[in-house]
């Protein structure tokens, strides 16, 4: 009987060991993504607006939309649509939609949050859309 036991204590170790492993590979994945997309940000001010390089942080959204929470793609669409004018906004509402995608993206680089995922997907079909940068932006009066 302790043969049985002995197997089954490896068996759960080696499979919380994967798991763990599989969560941390997704924990790296994200956060490489996310480091991409702030070293991006400096591109979406009005002043540094270049659409190739929000080209670069657009394409890196879309694949977040397979693997990134939902809050972190809602985010960075808030934010795009305000820098492009598809929403008005004041700098302030800028400031914080940008603030609001850096804390989304932080509370998701977490190895908490990747060993345990949030699973609930409530993005509606309309919230994702293929979208590039336009070359030139409304600039603030």
């Amino acid at each position: 009987m302790s043969a049985f036991w002995a197997l089954t204590a490896s068996a759960a170790i080696g499979a919380t060991a994967w798991l763990y492993q599989k969560a941390w590979e997704r924990h790296e994945r994200r956060s490489k993504q996310y480091e991409e997309i702030i070293d991006l940000l400096p591109a979406f001010t009005a002043e540094n607006w270049d659409h190739r390089q929000v080209d670069k942080a657009i394409k890196i959204q879309r694949r977040l939309w397979l693997i990134g929470p939902d809050k972190v793609v809602r985010a960075f669409n808030k934010l795009l649509a305000m820098m492009q004018g598809d929403v008005k906004s004041t700098d302030e509402e800028r400031d914080r939609a940008l603030g609001d995608l850096v804390i989304e993206m932080r509370r998701d680089s977490t190895l908490w949050a990747a060993l345990v995922p949030r699973c609930r997907a409530t993005l509606l079909p309309e919230e994702i859309k293929l979208r590039s940068a336009k070359r030139d932006i409304p600039r603030p009066s």
